[in-house]
């Protein structure tokens, strides 16, 4: 890139006043570009449109319990398909070839998290102990795409496969502050 620029709005509401229940939410409209070749592109990780909210609930004073939505349009991709070309031997081989630089996008991005964290107050600090529960709808957000050529006699055809992040992922900790 010979430059780059970034643009964009967010806007953010939160409500952190009361001691059992808070929450907060936020939305950005961005774009982010860098000149490559005379032709403004997207960067890698541009997000046109992001919107996050949490919820965080306190039922006992050694509690809390919380949970997580986000959403964000997807990130570009370049798009890849294949031609074939003929060997000295006769035989043929795929050849793969480029669409525009970043010029299309991956699916939307959305997932949905719940924590539960119990503390225990020692002596020598505090002991937290939590649960955690990440993408709880299980949906399978694409990280990427992975593209097979199929050859089959004289034509080829792309096989492309979402390559996702984690589905629904438990997990549990314990961390001790002193």
């Amino acid at each position: 890139p010979t430059s780059g620029r970034a643009r964009g709005i967010e806007l953010v509401a939160e409500s952190r006043g009361g001691k059992r229940f808070g929450w907060s939410a936020s939305y950005a409209l961005a774009r982010s570009e860098e000149l490559i070749d005379d032709r403004w592109v997207p960067v890698v990780r541009d997000q046109t449109q992001a919107f996050y909210a949490d919820v965080t609930y306190v039922p006992a004073p050694n509690w809390q319990i919380s949970g997580a939505w986000q959403y964000h349009t997807g990130w570009p991709t370049t798009d890849i398909s294949y031609s074939l070309t003929r060997l000295a031997d006769g035989s043929v081989a795929p050849v793969t070839n480029y669409g525009p630089l970043e010029a299309d996008r991956l699916p939307a991005y959305n997932r949905l998290d719940f924590r539960a964290t119990r503390r225990y107050q020692l002596r020598h600090g505090e002991l937290r102990v939590f649960v955690d529960l990440f993408n709880v709808c299980g949906r399978k957000n694409v990280q990427g795409y992975i593209y097979t050529p199929i050859v089959q006699g004289d034509t080829v055809t792309a096989e492309k496969d979402g390559g996702g992040w984690f589905p629904f992922l438990p997990s549990a900790g314990v961390s001790w502050e002193f």
